[in-house]
């Protein structure tokens, strides 16, 4: 059965928030954002201490949002 695009997006509209709270506190989700923020680092800076990485993730990551709109 096919929902209609109103349908969806009030679905959407009253779940986003739970998702976004359980998004943050899922494991899996903060291994994801630190590994690849990690990569990105290491793609733009090249290779660097292991202390210094871990510290510019950790700020990084303080830096980034996910959050619901409307």
């Amino acid at each position: 059965m096919a929902l209609s695009n109103q349908s969806m997006n009030q679905i959407a509209k009253a779940l986003v928030q739970e998702v976004v709270e359980e998004l943050y506190e899922s494991e899996e989700w903060l291994d994801f954002l630190y590994t690849n923020i990690g990569g990105i680092i290491i793609d733009k800076l090249g290779k660097i201490d292991d202390q210094v990485l871990a510290e510019l993730i950790m700020c990084i990551a303080d830096r980034i949002s996910l959050k619901s709109h409307e």
